[in-house]
């Protein structure tokens, strides 16, 4: 399967994706995620993750009564628009835990960005911030269930190397300083 085949058809007659669209002016507005993923394979997504420019939200979205306003977090702004909530994301998907979860469709063009290897074989890949950040490796871990349900596996070795990250001891600032030479008698 390639790039090629899939039906972006999907995206294109989803109401909030054209919605979104006609409301993105000359901004990109992505959607990221579980979403993208859902509708190539043909399932409704329980929620819509939107990188959106700060300006378009107070000026779009936040302004819109079509747009019901739920909740205020650290990671996003959620509404409900006709049944179907989305979030506003404030973090980066650089950051999002596998490349699966990195997926996204630009509007209003409705360009696809996806893992094809991923998303092709159903293997999870960690992105290189989830192997390399303590945090980011258990975050990984945690939302294992969530892709296993959905199909996806994690290969042993890539499970291993995620959990002997998570599990890293942090160096105190005594022993990084006594490890440098500093302190010693």
């Amino acid at each position: 399967m390639k790039k090629e085949d899939l039906n972006l058809d999907v995206f294109k007659t989803d109401p909030l994706l054209i919605r979104l669209a006609e409301l993105s002016g000359s901004y990109e507005i992505k959607l990221v995620g579980g979403a993208v993923v859902d509708l190539l394979e043909n399932r409704t997504p329980k929620d819509y993750d939107f990188r959106i420019p700060s300006d378009v939200k107070k000026t779009q979205i936040g302004n819109l009564e079509e747009f019901e306003f739920l909740s205020e977090s650290k990671t996003a702004t959620t509404y409900y628009w006709k049944g179907k909530k989305l979030q506003l994301l404030k973090v980066d998907p650089e950051e999002f835990d596998f490349t699966i979860s990195q997926a996204s469709v630009s509007l209003p063009k409705f360009t696809l960005d996806i893992d094809m290897r991923s998303f092709r074989t159903k293997n999870l890949i960690p992105t290189e911030y989830s192997l390399t950040n303590k945090s980011k490796s258990l975050e990984a871990l945690r939302r294992l269930p969530h892709f296993k349900r959905k199909g996806y596996t994690l290969p042993d070795v890539t499970y291993q190397s995620l959990l002997t990250n998570s599990t890293k001891k942090t160096k105190s600032k005594y022993e990084s300083e006594n490890a440098d030479g500093e302190y010693d008698s």
